[in-house]
């Protein structure tokens, strides 16, 4: 039966296919999870930047010798 080779590698092949799809899709959700953490770090930064740029300056007096 030569044909079971055959059978052989495409079993093998749609393994190696789900298992890739797999991989994929925990990429992916570790990239939506990134994403997700840098979107929530820069509106941090934006609010910590507004609160910043509401205060007025504080200026010291030098004193000059």
């Amino acid at each position: 039966m030569p044909e079971v080779w055959y059978y052989k590698e495409i079993r093998d092949l749609q393994k190696k296919n789900r298992d890739q799809q797999k991989e994929i899709e925990k990429l992916q959700r570790e990239l939506a999870e990134e994403q997700r953490k840098r979107q929530q770090v820069e509106k941090e930064l934006i609010h910590i930047a507004e609160r910043k740029k509401s205060k007025p300056p504080a200026f010291t007096p030098q004193m000059h010798h």
